[in-house]
Parts: structure tokens; C-alpha cells; sequence
């Protein structure tokens, strides 16, 4: 979900005559409570699709950001839009990989994500934070035309134009921050959903829902007595 400094990051570095005409593609659209979609729809694209891995409001196609070229086909999209997705995606390596091989040469990517400090949040899946050396290295093979801190709350905003000439880059020596254990790790535990974090969150997810229904159940109980009354 969006936040106004990620929306205000898209408004500034995108024009609209970078995206009229142009096919977008945005990774992880799923509209829970605010999109950057809108914005980028009034520009008038040629082509705009929103994926996720679950259908909802904003989500064209579902489909795991690890299977977009398996989906789309190489260089296909303009402008590739990764808003607030990127800590929550098991596998960074393959999703980012597959956002830049479905990037046409010449072709803007842009993407917002979480830092060290930032809550744990998304409910279950929150595994990676990123530091701006990290994007830095990850997008060593792009032209990255701004690399800047979230404003606000921890965080990293990347925007990074794809060569004409793109020679990709290993990034197997790419340890990042792992929520769930707490240091900087190359990939998750084989057994990560079965890793305690998990489990803490899943009670976690339990209470609140609990929380909530005895919440409602009060309210019911006090609108009888005062309709009683």
C-alpha cells in the first residue's frame, strides 16, 4: 500500500509523457487501501496491467512476480512499476530478475521499499529490508537515475533506466536484512514457515481477529440495552 511519499516518488519521477502511449506494468497492484494505478491511468498509457499474487481491486492478472516473463515475454513493458512490494516477495533474486527482463531496453523502472526500522507488516508474508547500497548493487546493471531514503518512515525509493545494451549481473553474493531472522542473509530458511516468526505472527493474527469479533459482540450486547432501555 502506498503511502503519500511513495505516490508524490511516482509523481515526481514519471511524466506524463512517459507514460502516455507507453505499456506499464505494475507488480504487486492489489488496491488494499491506496494505489499509485489512478495516477498512472490518467496519463493515458497504451496498455496499463496490475499483477499480484491474488486477485482484488487493481489486479489485472494474477500472477507470482516470479513467472512475469514466463507470463509476458522478455522486453515487453515501457515502465515497470514495484510499489511497496519488494520486502515481501520469498525469492527477491528471481522477482527483481524477472521486473528487469520483462523491461524493454530504454525502459524505466520504478519502485518503492522498506528499510531497517521499519514495522513488521503484511501479514504473513514480511521477510526483506533494503538499504540504498543494496538497491545500489542489485541495479548495478541498470542506470540508476535517483536512489533516495523515504522521507518519511524507513525506507528506499529507486529509479533506474535499463541499458540498451543490458548485460545482467549475478547478485548470488547479495546478502539482504531478513526480518524474520534478524540479520543479513542471502536467501529465507528452507523451513521459513515453519520458523517461530511465523508462528508469533499467526497468534498475532488470531488475537486481533479475536479482539475484533468480541469488539462487535459488545456492541451488539450495549444497542439490545439500549433499545431495551
Amino acid at each position: 500500500m502506498p503511502g503519500v511519499t511513495q505516490v508524490i516518488f511516482g509523481a515526481t519521477q514519471l511524466l506524463p509523457e512517459d507514460v502516455k502511449g507507453s505499456k506499464v506494468l505494475d507488480v504487486g497492484a492489489c488496491d488494499f487501501n491506496g494505489s499509485i494505478g489512478p495516477l498512472i491511468q490518467a496519463w493515458k498509457p497504451s496498455e496499463y496491467l496490475g499483477v499480484d499474487i491474488i486477485a482484488g481491486p487493481g489486479v489485472d492478472v494474477v500472477c507470482s512476480a516470479d513467472d512475469l516473463v514466463a507470463r509476458f515475454g522478455p522486453d515487453r513493458f515501457d515502465i515497470v512499476l514495484c510499489i511497496e512490494m519488494l520486502e515481501h516477495t520469498p525469492n527477491w533474486r528471481r522477482s527483481i530478475q524477472n521486473m528487469k527482463e520483462v523491461l524493454k531496453p530504454g525502459g524505466i523502472f520504478l519502485a518503492t521499499t522498506r528499510s531497517l526500522g521499519y514495522p513488521c507488516h503484511g501479514f504473513p508474508n514480511d521477510y526483506w529490508r533494503y538499504e540504498k547500497e543494496d538497491l545500489a548493487r542489485i541495479f548495478a546493471d541498470f542506470q540508476i537515475s535517483t536512489l533516495i531514503k523515504d522521507p518519511g518512515d524507513p525506507g528506499i525509493f529507486i529509479k533506474a533506466i535499463k541499458p540498451e545494451i543490458w548485460r545482467p549481473i549475478s547478485t548470488n553474493e547479495i546478502c539482504l536484512y531478513c526480518v524474520m531472522t534478524g540479520d543479513r542473509v542471502p536467501e529465507l530458511p528452507e523451513d521459513y514457515k515453519k520458523q517461530n516468526y511465523f508462528r508469533r505472527l499467526a497468534t498475532k493474527q488470531r488475537l486481533k481477529e479475536a479482539f475484533h469479533r468480541f469488539v462487535l459482540a459488545c456492541g451488539r450486547i450495549v444497542t439490545k440495552i439500549l433499545k431495551v432501555g
